[in-house]
């Protein structure tokens, strides 16, 4: 059977990650719910994967892309080129995400780069990106914050991190 390393490969995440699933239950919860939800995220995305690659099988393993290495099988017609352009890209939004933590904060840094990311690259809508922004906010006061009563280490600027904190917490309590 050519072509047989995605399926192994889809194999191979799919029993790690069911194996790291079962190790985080055993943990206590507060100790094992980000594991246990990365490693279900994963086994949901092998199962998917494996789906795709049975299917490509059953066709008869055929596989339509050209041969080189493309950042997303729809830009199939795109230039080389462009594509490191496009990567290169993203890395320095991830490298600039990772320089703002240790000086705004990972609350601040986290939502001001997914504002930043969807109005400057992604061109949304004023307040789609203010939407956006506001639900990872929550999501990382929810979980890390309230849920799992997060440490935050102090970042080099101090004052914006404090004050959404004791908003947060003035709203919704300090959580467990």
């Amino acid at each position: 059977m050519k072509n047989i390393g995605s399926l192994l490969l889809a194999i191979l995440f799919l029993v790690l990650s069911i194996s790291a699933f079962s190790v985080a239950l055993q943990w206590q919860w507060q100790s094992g719910i980000f594991p246990g939800m990365v490693a279900g995220v994963i086994i949901m995305l092998s199962l998917a994967q494996l789906a795709v690659e049975i299917r490509r099988i059953k066709k008869g393993g055929k596989d339509e892309s050209s041969g080189h290495m493309v950042d997303l099988a729809v830009d199939d017609g795109l230039k080389p080129r462009e594509v490191v352009r496009r990567g290169g890209t993203q890395w320095i939004w991830i490298g600039g995400l990772l320089a703002s933590i240790p000086f705004f904060g990972f609350i601040v840094a986290i939502p001001v780069f997914v504002f930043s990311y969807q109005k400057l690259q992604g061109k949304e809508k004023l307040s789609t990106a203010l939407i956006w922004a506001t639900i990872s906010l929550l999501f990382a006061l929810g979980l890390f914050d309230w849920l799992l009563s997060t440490r935050w280490p102090d970042p080099l600027w101090t004052l914006p991190q404090s004050y959404i904190l004791q908003g947060f917490r003035s709203i919704f309590g300090s959580g467990f």
